[in-house]
């Protein structure tokens, strides 16, 4: 395979390429570069088709000085959960409403809190797997941040490509679980947890995100 700098496009030599610490010189422009940065180049070239033509449930807005990238968090579980969180939640408030009527001390009122509060986290996780997204805000300027959210409620992140060392997918295991995430090493790493979306979105959404960064040199 042939690697090309990804700044003057200059082919790199295998002398000038080191495996184990991961990175390579340019000859021309005497740039060291991470390896991974170069080895993405296939992995650019699918994006840029991808952009053109955007897999299912993902998207590519156009406006004056901005792109928005983005993909929906919608899954066959969703369909699942707007059946069962009304009825637990139901559930949950009509015991509670009665504990209440029944005048029951505080101890007893703990077990319907307790349900009262996942029911909470359900209706959030619901409306979140139903309407939930995750965006790339690319503006002319060249400033970028990454959003993750339902509508304009949620949580944004900045992205100086300049300073994004890794963008690279992996599982997350925990003490009762199994995670997927894309993380972007910086000086404040973003981890994006991606086990909501398909292969398709997710892949989709990395191939994007090392776009962005090679296209920031």
């Amino acid at each position: 395979m042939k690697l090309l700098c990804p700044k003057c496009r200059t082919q790199i030599p295998e002398k000038n390429i080191n495996v184990g610490e991961n990175v390579c010189v340019c000859p021309a422009c005497n740039e060291l570069f991470d390896l991974s940065a170069v080895t993405d180049q296939d992995i650019i070239q699918e994006a840029e088709k991808l952009l053109a033509h955007p897999p299912r449930g993902a998207w590519v807005k156009k406006e004056i000085n901005q792109t928005t990238v983005g993909v929906s968090l919608f899954s066959w579980q969703s369909i699942f959960l707007i059946f069962f969180a009304p009825v637990y939640v139901g559930f949950t408030f009509i015991a509670c409403t009665e504990l209440i009527k029944a005048e029951a001390g505080i101890v007893s009122l703990l077990f319907p809190a307790a349900f009262a509060g996942a029911s909470l986290w359900l209706l959030v996780h619901t409306l979140y797997s139903w309407f939930g997204k995750i965006e790339i805000v690319a503006r002319g300027s060249g400033q970028t941040h990454l959003f993750i959210g339902v509508g304009r409620i949620g949580k944004k992140y900045n992205i100086d490509w300049k300073k994004v060392k890794k963008i690279s997918e992996k599982l997350v295991r925990g003490y009762r679980y199994v995670k997927q995430e894309i993380c972007i090493v910086a000086e404040k790493p973003i981890a994006i947890d991606t086990g909501g979306l398909n292969k398709t979105k997710s892949e989709f959404l990395l191939k994007v995100l090392k776009y962005y960064k090679y296209k920031a040199g």
